[in-house]
């Protein structure tokens, strides 16, 4: 579920650009195992995500929104305004870096979320000279509990998160969703769409 939130957001702030073309990176974090001699590798843990995306980002306004319980802001949408605390559920911390635009200035911000005091620490907000807008979000050290019972393989993932957002997947307007580790990689969805939607991984 902080997963699936941390992509239902990326997917709103493509959408607020206009922007039909958006793409999400999903990055998997693995914990490298250290082997013994003759010792066979299985498939590193999992200690955290990376979700980035090129929507319009911490803006005045969205940054206020996420520092306000029960925010208003995607009621249209269905959003409750509660759904980043469950990245604290699962996860020690979330790190935040977002280019964004506004009132003709491109700045960055950058802070982490974290579960005490308001929630926010280490904000800092700089002019940028970056041309692309672009928010990066880390779900950092996953709590063990958690963990111990995600799925490791990186294609049990992905029909997961093609399962959960299958609604999304098949308008046409869907951002492109790419999913990757230190191996593989997987285009959740045909970036040239047929006359249906075709929802086979493609793994390059």
């Amino acid at each position: 579920m902080p997963l699936y939130e941390a992509i239902v957001n990326s997917i709103d702030a493509i959408e607020d650009t206009g922007n039909q073309n958006g793409r999400i990176d999903i990055s998997v974090i693995r914990d490298k195992q250290v082997l013994k001699e003759k010792e066979e590798r299985v498939i590193d843990e999992i200690k955290g995500f990376e979700i980035s995306d090129d929507g319009i980002g911490f803006n005045k306004g969205n940054f206020i929104s996420f520092d306000t319980s029960d925010s208003m802001l995607k009621e249209n949408r269905g959003g409750k305004g509660v759904g980043r605390f469950i990245w604290l559920v699962a996860f020690d911390k979330v790190q935040v870096k977002s280019v964004y635009k506004e009132n003709g200035k491109v700045n960055s911000i950058r802070f982490d979320f974290v579960p005490r005091g308001n929630g926010i620490e280490n904000k800092k907000i700089t002019p940028s000279e970056a041309k692309d807008l672009k928010t990066i979000v880390n779900l950092c050290d996953f709590k063990e509990k958690y963990r111990a019972t995600c799925p490791k393989k990186l294609q049990t993932i992905a029909v997961h998160i093609i399962e959960y957002f299958l609604e999304y997947f098949i308008q046409s307007i869907c951002p492109q969703i790419w999913l990757h580790d230190e191996q593989e990689h997987i285009h959740l969805i045909n970036p040239y769409p047929l006359s249906r939607p075709n929802f086979a991984l493609y793994l390059v």
